[in-house]
């Protein structure tokens, strides 16, 4: 492999990797502020749904109040457990399986992502406790299908900008390298035509105002070499 290919290389590398971190920076910080926004609207749907939940003086729910409650929006579901574990009321309406199954589970306080009937959902799972103990559990969930899709294509974005940008970044790296070491190949070529020719009276040409160029300081070691070894056999 050659020097130019090699460098071009590494330099769409190390850009490529630089933008795959800056991405995957990015796509964090963006599933944290959106799974905030739905850990915030899950909490102010609990708020609402509290208050609609009474006891009566057997202990049992009165949902009543809960019968016309709607959710603010329909991606919002809500169940109410009780201490055996048994569904007293929920809605969507025919929803039997637990929102979170460990949440009702461990029956403390907690934020969970999980899987229910296939839907993805973000569950919100409250322990119901009145002056004589606990009563139940309540579980609010909302439907992560439009995070997952804006997840998706934040994702696809990402990587579709890091591929081209590491394609743009070859190519100039490429240009940039290939002007870089062209002094240094017609160099090569010149120092291969006077091997051949045995002609040390030659010299290759220097670019002037690059004195500083390591390429420069090479050729000009090279030419110097050959000045000594034509003044060698001038002498002998």
């Amino acid at each position: 492999m050659s020097l130019r290919v090699r460098l071009t290389l590494l330099y769409a590398s190390l850009l490529g990797g630089t933008l795959l971190l800056f991405g995957a920076l990015v796509y964090t910080f963006v599933n944290l502020v959106l799974l905030e926004r739905v850990d915030s609207m899950i909490t102010t749907q609990a708020r609402a749904v509290l208050p609609a939940l009474r006891v009566n003086s057997s202990g049992d729910y009165d949902f009543q109040a809960l019968v016309d409650f709607e959710p603010s929006h329909n991606t919002i579901f809500f169940q109410v457990w009780g201490n055996d574990r048994r569904l007293q009321f929920g809605r969507p309406v025919g929803w039997q399986q637990a929102l979170d199954p460990l949440g009702l589970e461990t029956g403390r306080t907690m934020f969970n992502s999980t899987f229910s009937q296939g839907v993805h959902v973000r569950v919100l799972t409250l322990p119901l406790v009145t002056r004589r103990g606990p009563i139940g559990v309540l579980q609010i969930g909302m439907n992560l299908g439009l995070v997952d899709t804006t997840q998706t294509v934040l994702a696809s974005v990402l990587i579709f900008l890091a591929v081209v940008s590491m394609a743009l970044a070859a190519m100039i790296a490429s240009l940039i390298v290939n002007r870089a070491l062209a002094p240094l190949a017609a160099a090569t070529q010149i120092a291969t035509t006077i091997t051949r020719a045995d002609d040390l009276s030659r010299r290759i040409p220097q670019r002037e105002g690059a004195a500083e160029d390591e390429i420069y300081q090479l050729i000009a070691a090279f030419n110097e070499t050959l000045s000594r070894l034509e003044d060698l056999f001038a002498t002998q």
